[in-house]
């Protein structure tokens, strides 16, 4: 499926009848060294930096938890290129557990 020039990877963003105009970026806490881009259905927007989500993450699409640590953009803006991103499964918490100040010093202790 395609929404604009974006490929879903699940045709229909993994849940019948979403819209997934948002794209984050996510922090596992699984102890990978990356960051992953992630599609956000209108029904959990909007997220903040600092929240966590769980997702499907890697071949076996396990759900795993993460922070969202970046807005990215949302699918009408021109910089979203053609690639195939998943969709988050949900939102774990209703406010950020992290503030911007905590998710500065996080980036710098892991750089």
């Amino acid at each position: 499926m395609k929404f604009g020039d974006t490929d879903f990877l699940f045709a229909d963003g993994g849940k019948e009848g979403q819209f997934l105009n948002h794209i984050i970026r996510v922090a596992f806490e699984a102890g990978v060294d990356a960051e992953f881009d992630y599609l956000v259905a209108d029904k959990f927007w909007p997220l903040a930096v600092g929240q966590r989500v769980e997702a499907p993450f890697g071949k076996g699409n396990k759900i795993q938890k993460g922070f969202c640590v970046e807005i990215v953009s949302d699918l009408s803006d021109k910089q979203t290129s053609n690639r195939k991103l998943k969709a988050i499964s949900t939102v774990l918490d209703k406010e950020p557990l992290l503030d911007s100040s905590q998710m500065e010093l996080a980036r710098w202790i892991s750089s």
